[in-house]
């Protein structure tokens, strides 16, 4: 027989959900050590938990909960769950979204220090930040124990046990335990003078945050090899970081935001891994040649065409994967035929992340006009007729009576129907769309339907976006 979850009041803590004091004191933790995972969760889920001083972690019990959030000052927000979690009060606070699953897999420590950089910034300024993801149990104790160990600079038992401490179903899962392991082994030790290089390679995130960019640390094989110029790739930008310097080399077709990017996790890494050494730009125009050679020689002397490394081709692609949002209004009284010639034609033409089969031999295209538009693959096959819209904002569903919209962002799909839309055949609208396939947002991404003056956070989180 399961045990019945003892309250509040039994443990001795007080009914509040959002101050300090909810937090277990020394005398408690007796009793909630007999208490079995299950009962722990259920215990803290709706707990506020206060770390530090203007450093709050919780759950998405917190997250949606404005009164909570205000009773404990809390100006900065940062999502770590934005897959399933949407930014629930975007005009009361600030807020940073990361797109993170909570599996072993998921790679957390290319994005610590723009983590560590936003944290620290909100600290700086006198604020409060909340730190939360779906439990309050892994993904953002991970980014708050990353914070930690940086700032205090204390190895990760430390750190998670100062946490644990205040919010005990603190648990980061094992894949990022062993990254934050590794994270922090190489991140405390400097480059030595006759030690490897490190490489980092600037990529899109994911297919459900294709606009964002991290920095992903290359590994060599066998384990401390040093990188070579083999693991660069034209597409790409990287930063190298040796002894002596950080070098940053964009390849021919890397766009101006992937330099951008690689130029501040170079700065970054100075930052963060308290790094002297100035940042170089190495493939400008007016780079210094003997800085050049350095860099070259650094990676093994060898300065062949660089050709695109395969291993990338799936990251690569996701920069041509249309960025939403995208907004389609249905229209009964046109064919499907009625989209644009231009648009159809860039339709077909567009690669995608689901047909490219090569790296593109030409530089990664610039965004296409309005007028020219990707469909995306989830919208390619609708046997209903839908107009894409080229331009949109709130005002376009404000005028909108007797209309129905599918808005499609890289993570999600919802449908709107007007106010004075009769009786829609919304089965038939979502069975239309699903009948044709879809790639972004993946095949198992539900539809979302939504009404007017009744629509959901995630809508207008994904609305504007």
């Amino acid at each position: 027989m399961n045990k019945k979850v003892p309250s509040l009041k039994s443990l001795g803590l007080p009914p509040s959900r959002s101050l300090e004091e909810r937090r277990p004191s020394t005398s408690d933790q007796t009793d909630i050590s007999t208490l079995t995972k299950d009962e722990k969760l259920a215990l803290f889920l709706p707990v506020c938990s206060k770390i530090d001083d203007n450093i709050f972690v919780g759950s998405v019990q917190i997250a949606s909960n404005k009164t909570t959030l205000l009773e404990n000052n809390v100006t900065h927000i940062l999502n770590c769950a934005g897959v399933i979690i949407p930014n629930y009060f975007p005009d009361d606070f600030v807020y940073k979204t990361l797109h993170l699953f909570d599996g072993r897999s998921q790679d957390i420590t290319s994005m610590s220090y723009e983590v560590l950089e936003y944290i620290e910034s909100v600290l700086q300024s006198g604020g409060t930040i909340f730190i939360h993801c779906e439990k309050g149990v892994s993904r953002s104790c991970s980014m708050l124990i990353m914070y930690k160990m940086w700032k205090n600079r204390v190895g990760f038992i430390t750190a998670s046990e100062d946490v644990k401490a205040k919010r005990p179903i603190c648990q980061p899962n094992d894949g990022f335990l062993r990254q934050i392991l590794l994270w922090w082994k190489r991140s405390s030790e400097p480059v030595t003078l006759d030690g490897p290089p490190r490489l980092y390679r600037i990529s899109p995130d994911s297919v459900r945050s294709p606009s964002t960019f991290v920095a992903r640390y290359v590994a060599s094989s066998p384990q401390h090899a040093p990188p070579t110029a083999a693991q660069l790739d034209p597409r790409g930008a990287f930063v190298l970081h040796t002894y002596s310097h950080l070098f940053v080399w964009c390849g021919p077709l890397a766009t101006d935001e992937m330099r951008h990017h690689a130029l501040l996790h170079a700065e970054r890494l100075r930052r963060f891994e308290r790094v002297t050494a100035e940042v170089t730009h190495v493939s400008s125009p007016d780079a210094d040649p003997m800085l050049v050679d350095a860099f070259w020689a650094a990676l093994g002397g060898k300065r062949d065409p660089i050709e695109p490394v395969a291993a990338y081709d799936a990251e690569y692609r996701l920069l041509l994967v249309p960025r939403g949002p995208f907004l389609w209004r249905y229209d009964p009284s046109a064919a499907s035929s009625s989209i644009s010639t231009d648009a159809a034609a860039a339709a077909a033409a567009a690669p995608t992340a689901a047909v490219v089969e090569s790296p593109p031999s030409s530089p990664t295209p610039t965004p296409l006009p309005a007028d020219q538009l990707p469909i995306p693959p989830s919208m390619q096959h609708l046997d209903r007729p839908w107009r894409l819209l080229q331009s949109f904002d709130r005002s376009t569903l404000a005028n909108a009576t007797d209309d129905i919209f599918m808005l499609h962002d890289n993570m999600r799909l919802f449908l709107w129907i007007g106010p004075e839309v009769a009786s829609p055949d919304i089965a038939s609208l979502i069975a239309s769309h699903e009948a044709g396939g879809r790639d972004v947002p993946p095949k198992d991404t539900p539809v979302q339907t939504n009404y007017a003056g009744k629509e959901s956070p995630q809508f207008w989180t994904s609305f504007s976006r």
